[in-house]
């Protein structure tokens, strides 16, 4: 256990390998399309009444304080219109992030509460135009998908399947497109 107080059993299905293969991909991302880490991620969580919940949000706010002096990763918690806690994170390595979201994410796990994460999102910008593109990666599965939102709540959906393309060559990627829930209003952002 990384930071809590229960030595639950992890309820995670998807595996950190999964996660882990992000650092290599974006290799990819940038030498085939100019997309390049933006140095933001995210867990997006669904709140849950409880003095337990509460303090696990307090706990993963304390272990990054103290982590991310080390890991040079700052963070800020928020909540967005829908009601969703979501931890940002902020760092320059991608790596950093991803060891941060996976040790956040292994923690929230052993104490129980895998059901209430969403999704863990990493946010990507491109050098040739103003789209951001996010590779949303929902731990339950241990697959990723891309999401390319536009105005309006429209997705640049042609993007999404040329990532998608590549992607699946070195990523656990998500095959079934029905499943590429969109994410709107994000608050990485800000």
């Amino acid at each position: 256990m990384i930071f809590g107080l229960k030595n639950k059993k992890s309820e995670r299905q998807g595996g950190a390998d999964s996660l882990f293969a992000l650092p290599g991909a974006e290799i990819s991302l940038e030498t085939r399309f100019g997309i390049c880490s933006t140095g933001k991620a995210a867990l997006c969580l669904h709140d849950t009444d409880g003095m337990e919940f509460s303090n696990l949000i307090e706990d993963t706010k304390k272990f990054l304080e103290r982590s991310g002096a080390e890991s040079n990763v700052s963070y800020q918690v928020s909540r967005d219109s829908f009601g969703y806690i979501w931890i940002v994170l902020h760092g320059q390595k991608i790596e950093d992030l991803v060891a941060t979201v996976n040790a956040v994410g292994e923690d929230v796990a052993e104490r129980g509460y895998s059901s209430q994460v969403l999704a863990y999102v990493f946010e990507f910008k491109s050098e040739n135009g103003p789209d951001m593109l996010y590779l949303i990666y929902n731990q339950k599965q241990g697959l990723f998908y891309p999401f390319v939102p536009l105005r309006n709540q429209t997705r640049n959906t042609e993007v999404e399947l040329k990532v998608f393309a590549v992607m699946k060559e070195e990523l656990p990627m998500q095959k079934k497109f029905e499943l590429w829930y969109p994410m709107w209003d994000m608050p990485l952002r800000n």
